[in-house]
Formats: C-alpha cells, structure tokens, sequence
C-alpha cells in the first residue's frame, strides 16, 4: 500500500501515521515473501536495534529525517517516496518549529507530486497484465489463502513471480494491507490514452497466449470456447457493442461470487473476418439471372 496522506487536523499525527504505514507495508511486503521474517530481521534491515524500531511502531519514538534518507535507501524507495519519508520524519522529529514548518510544506508538496504523478506505459502494462489481474481477483475472495506458494500453484505462476507482482501492485496502490490481509484498493487510475491503448493491446495479446495454453493443455470440462462467424450490416456494429457490453454486465453481475473458489476469465471478441464487401450493382446482377 502506498501510505496516503491522512486527513488528520494535526499535521503531526498525519506525518507520523505516514511513516507507521509505510513501514508496515515494507515489513509485510517481506513477510509475505518469508514467513519467518520477524521484525528482528526488519530493524537490522533498515539499520535501528529492534527497540527503537518497536519504540517507532508504538508511536513513543521519531525517527530522524536525517536517518530516514538511509531508511529509503535501504527499502529501495522510489526518489518521490523517499522525499516523502525524509519529510514526514522531519515534520515530527525537527526541534524547531521553523525547522518542523518547513519539512511540513516539503511534506505536503512532496505527497501532492507523488500522488499527482502519471503511471507510465511500464507500469499500467504490467499492472493490467491477465495474472496481475487474476491476483487481484483472488485477493477479493474473502478465505483465499494468500501465501505466495498458494497463490503460485493457483495461477501457474513462480513465487517470485507472486512476490514481484505483490510488490509492483502494493507500490503503485493496487492493494493494500489491512487488518492481517492483502486487499485490492479502490484507486482510480488515470492514464493517458497513448498508455491505454498500448497496455489494453499488450493485455489482449497475453489473453491470446494464455488461450492458447488453455487450448493445448487445459481441462475441456472447465473451459468454453466457441466462435461464430456470419454476415452483419456494418450500419449496426454500434448496436452490436451494445448488446454485448449488456451481455457482459448481466452475466457477470449473475455469477461473480465473493465466497468463490476459482477465478475465471470472460474473453469476448467481435472483429471483422472481411470488410468492405463490393456488391453487385442491381442492374449487373439481373443481366446474370436472366443468361
């Protein structure tokens, strides 16, 4: 989970919360991957003992901007997160009120470039990959054991690859980590249409792959395909789209099941096989009847 800014009136309480946040999601994200990872292991990793880490969990400690430039380093924080780390830790720990004042605006216009800031071509491409969207879908199912050898054997996917995608989604906000368990969240993502349309072709293509092995390997009585090809006046191709987006909602709407056991994908596609069908003019067509 990328920590969002509280909307607490005290700026302190919402720099500290911040922080709390983004560690817990550093320290799950490597919890998830090993289950014996302990916070022991955490502290030595970001370079405090295990007290002041605990101090700094239970909200009786600060940690440093100073130190916290190290702790970025050494999460391997993007520049814009560390900014915001180095910020929030100074909106608590400088002694000074100019100096607290100053790190509160490098706080705040830190968190507003972060969060103004556009996903790229990269990023939406893997995010809305078949798999990264599978994972989603598994984590809104409510008794999905979500550790990675699970989740890996479920999808096909190599735990690392699990973990990879865990880390990517949680960075970019896709999920988050509440109460014990990964979430999607309810982020509205906003791209630009250049990347839209590369990465809805890149996901068409991995679906095309992914039916493929579905067709080669996968099991016929769990599985639909099917594909008929007739004759439509091109004047209605509007309606058809509309037909099968209504289709789709309907289907969806009846069947999506929060206490499932099993993710599924509906892939429909509608293009042309040929187009631009010259006809005969009338005249011509009544010349060949009548020899």
């Amino acid at each position: 989970m990328n920590p969002n800014l509280p909307t607490n009136s005290d700026p302190t309480v919402d720099a500290k919360n911040f922080v709390l946040k983004l560690l817990e999601r550093e320290f799950n994200l490597r919890k998830i991957r090993n289950y014996s990872f302990s916070t022991r292991r955490f502290a030595k990793l970001i370079g405090v003992p295990q007290s002041t880490y605990a101090n700094v969990v239970a909200g009786r400690q600060n940690i440093s901007s100073k130190y916290a430039a190290s702790i970025a380093q050494k999460l391997g924080l993007s520049k814009k997160e560390a900014n915001l780390l180095t910020a929030a830790c100074g909106v608590c720990g400088e002694r000074t009120h100019s100096a607290r004042r100053q790190a509160l605006s490098e706080f705040e216009s830190a968190h507003k470039e972060l969060s103004s800031q556009s996903i790229t071509v990269e990023e939406f491409s893997k995010v809305n990959q078949l798999n990264f969207q599978t994972i989603l879908e598994l984590l809104c199912l409510e008794d999905v054991a979500q550790d990675f050898e699970s989740l890996s054997k479920s999808i096909g996917m190599d735990i690392d690859q699990v973990a990879d995608a865990f880390e990517q989604l949680s960075k970019l906000e896709f999920i988050e980590f509440q109460n014990g368990r990964w979430s999607p969240t309810k982020r509205n993502t906003k791209v630009s249409s250049e990347v839209a349309n590369v990465a809805v072709r890149n996901f068409h293509m991995d679906l095309i792959n992914r039916v493929r092995e579905v067709i080669t390997h996968g099991e016929v009585e769990k599985r639909i395909l099917g594909a008929v090809i007739f004759p439509v006046e091109s004047s209605r191709i509007q309606e058809m789209q509309k037909k099968i987006e209504e289709f789709r909602k309907v289907f969806t709407q009846e069947f999506e099941c929060l206490t499932g056991d099993s993710v599924y994908c509906l892939s429909m596609q509608f293009f042309p096989t040929a187009s631009n069908v010259s006809k005969q003019q009338k005249d011509e067509r009544s010349s060949h009847s009548n020899a």
